[in-house]
Formats: structure tokens, sequence, C-alpha cells
């Protein structure tokens, strides 16, 4: 087993091998390498996202939340930053705070397409029109070359 804190100072080498622990089932070792690399580098926008989204997808929103928001106020994880922030609202259920920070980043990166994806489950979970939801998918299927095969990642 790799050990991820070997790399903790290295932001991408950590990013990356908490991904294959997390694709391996080894959640518990991606979420400690990702702490690491959190407390050790600076900046550490990349890390604490990643953290935020295994803590969203662990259940453990909240905590997720707390981090995503961090940056987001601070401005300094832009547009994945409000992204983030939104995915850990929607999964503890506060989906107007989730739509308000994605047309944020939407504002920011018009050309960003994978946030109207991100943006369309929310509005349904909202129970809000389904057209706009249909519009959201639309752009993304639009721009996805009309397969509407786009992904979200840990």
């Amino acid at each position: 087993a790799c050990r991820l804190k070997t790399v903790a100072d290295d932001k991408f080498a950590a990013i990356g091998l908490a991904g294959s622990a997390w694709q391996a089932g080894r959640k518990d070792e991606a979420e400690q390498g990702l702490r690491e690399s959190v407390e050790s580098c600076r900046p550490n926008v990349g890390p604490t996202l990643a953290l935020a989204r295994l803590l969203a997808a662990t259940g453990r929103a909240e905590e997720g939340r707390s981090l995503a928001a961090r940056l987001a106020e601070s401005g300094e994880g832009g547009v994945e930053a409000l992204a983030t922030l939104a995915a850990c609202e929607s999964k503890l259920g506060d989906h107007g705070s989730a739509e308000r920070h994605l047309r944020s980043a939407m504002r920011a990166d018009m050309e960003d397409v994978r946030l109207h994806h991100r943006l369309a489950p929310v509005l349904l979970l909202a129970q809000r029109r389904h057209a706009e939801a249909d519009e959201a998918m639309a752009i993304e299927r639009s721009a996805a070359g009309g397969d509407g095969a786009m992904s979200e990642g840990v």
C-alpha cells in the first residue's frame, strides 16, 4: 500500500494518490493524505477542494462545506470552490444555497459547461421548474457534442 503522507508536500501527487486510494476503496487513506497535504502545502486550494469533495461523498458534507466556504469567501478557490461549496450544500439539502453558488460560478465563467451540468440536478432536487433543468442539460449536451456524457469526480 502506498503511503500518501510521503508526498504530502507535493499537492499534485497527493491529489493523484488520494484519487487512486479512493478508487481502490481505501477512503481513510485518501482522506489522511489529503488532510496532510492541506496542512503542509501553501497554497492548498487543490487539496482542500479534493478533501471537501471526499468529505461530502462520505457523509460529512458539513465539514466539506466549511472547507469549501472558506476558499469561496476568500476568493482563492475561484469557480471550483463555488461549485464544490454548492455540491456540499446540495448534499445537505440546502438546494437554494447550492443554486445561488452555482449561478455565481456561472456568472464568473460562462464558458464552463460543467456548471450547467451541476445545476440541473440541483434545480430538480429543489423541485424547481423542469424547464430550467432541461435547459441546463440541453446546454451541457450541446457542448458535449450531443451525447450528454459529462462526469464529475472526487
